[in-house]
């Protein structure tokens, strides 16, 4: 349980780096 937790705040935090990635590619670009 503890790990299916640890994953899913992974996948939700990496999810999170590429919306910023894309914020800030859009907002140089």
């Amino acid at each position: 349980m503890y790990m299916g937790t640890n994953n899913l705040y992974i996948f939700v935090f990496s999810k999170q780096l590429n919306i910023n990635y894309i914020i800030l590619t859009k907002t140089f670009l």
